[in-house]
């Protein structure tokens, strides 16, 4: 089973993130996005955004998508 570790982040520093990042899907509703990615360093991430703060979850079933589950 995978640890999955939540910490809040500024939007500068997800931006930052996601620029080193491979996407793996992105799903917005409303104002509400939910970005899964695959990072050099960090490994797969799930960020939820709703605003000027972002949500990241390390793990966070971003791998489960990219591979289709």
């Amino acid at each position: 089973m995978q640890d999955h570790h939540a910490e809040l982040i500024d939007l500068d520093e997800a931006c930052e993130i996601m620029e080193q990042s491979s996407i793996i899907e992105t799903i917005r509703e409303g104002e509400l996005s939910l970005l899964f990615l695959c990072h050099p360093e960090r490994g797969y991430l799930t960020f939820m955004q709703g605003g000027p703060a972002v949500l990241s979850i390390r793990g966070g079933y971003a791998d489960h998508r990219e591979r289709g589950l």
